[in-house]
């Protein structure tokens, strides 16, 4: 099965792969510098003990996101790969929960050890560009929280890793 966004997009899906089990691709010739997320959803009478692959290839470049995993650990927030410079790199969507304590706004995601994070806001989505809010921080491997002192009608926030 073939999906495209013509010469942008696209996704193809073999009827089997080198290990017998299907195996999904999705190719794009040319990708432009930014980050993207794919959402996999699992076809409604799938075995959730089944195993998938995933690879991305943009180019010469291959990113293998998910090498027989299986379906039922598929991430919520999906995968993700960012893209500069001709370079791909995967990524992994972060939770982020938002909470109003004590007359500030608590940031809190989970970290993974040594991996170096910097929270951003926007008072408006339309907004170019993302401001840092605070100083990058190292995960510690557990959940961290970041508070954020000026209350605002509307904030948008994220996380962003800082390598």
């Amino acid at each position: 099965m073939l999906r495209e966004i013509a010469g942008a997009l696209y996704y193809s899906e073999s009827a089997t792969g080198d290990d017998g089990r299907p195996g999904a691709v999705v190719t794009a010739p040319v990708l432009k510098t930014g980050t993207y997320f794919i959402r996999v959803l699992p076809k409604p009478d799938v075995v959730l003990s089944e195993r998938f692959s995933l690879d991305v290839q943009a180019g010469t470049n291959v990113v293998i996101l998910a090498d027989h995993a299986i379906i039922s650990d598929i991430p919520t927030l999906g995968y993700g790969i960012k893209s500069a410079r001709g370079v791909i790199v995967p990524l992994t969507p972060v939770r982020l929960d938002i909470t109003i304590a004590g007359g500030h706004i608590e940031l809190s995601f989970p970290t993974e050890l040594g991996k170096r994070y910097q929270a951003q806001y926007k008072d408006y989505l339309n907004d170019l560009m993302w401001a840092d809010l605070g100083p990058v921080v190292t995960g510690l491997g557990i959940r961290m929280v970041i508070s954020d002192d000026a209350i605002q009608k509307q904030r948008f926030y994220r996380i962003v890793d800082s390598e």
